[in-house]
């Protein structure tokens, strides 16, 4: 793990509102219509949670950002990724989800 200078990332002005934020755990800007996904979710027997965490990893896999994380109060490190593992996770994910109807 290395330290990364907030102010030296595409995502500053992110982390400075993360870091003002009253509840920093919340970080959702957006608000996000997920009705498709609870239909998804009731249609074929599987767990929301499921498929909002196969919707991130697939948004998160062609991002540089998703390797960094904040250290105490002020700081921001780059942890190593094990591309292997992320891999078979979202393949597990993938086939378990590509016989779903939409």
């Amino acid at each position: 793990m290395k330290d990364v200078d907030p102010k030296g990332t595409s995502r500053a002005y992110a982390f400075g509102m993360w870091m003002d934020a009253p509840m920093p755990m919340v970080t959702f800007i957006k608000t996000l219509d997920v009705s498709r996904l609870v239909r998804m979710c009731r249609r074929n027997g599987l767990k929301f949670n499921m498929l909002m965490l196969w919707c991130v990893a697939r948004t998160c896999e062609n991002h540089d950002i998703t390797d960094r994380m904040v250290i105490g109060t002020s700081a921001l490190a780059r942890y190593d990724i094990d591309g292997a593992h992320a891999a078979r996770f979202l393949e597990r994910l993938q086939k378990e989800i590509s016989g779903l109807k939409v």
